[in-house]
């Protein structure tokens, strides 16, 4: 499930918000992904549009750091 989530997320991150250049998933988790980002503001692009979304029925929340 984690290389499926990965692609997905990188997939869609990196064609919204910025190119993504790392993506780790937290295995120990409920699904605590963490993006990075070639630019600055691709991180705050995707705060703003990931931030209290659904995703597979579940509510996202994402924090800018």
């Amino acid at each position: 499930w984690i290389t499926q989530l990965q692609d997905e997320i990188k997939g869609e991150c990196g064609t919204r918000y910025s190119t993504v250049v790392h993506l780790a998933v937290d295995p120990n988790s409920d699904g605590d992904i963490y993006v990075k980002f070639k630019a600055v503001d691709g991180g705050l692009k995707a705060w703003q549009g990931l931030n209290g979304r659904l995703f597979n029925g579940r509510q996202l929340r994402a924090s800018y750091v």
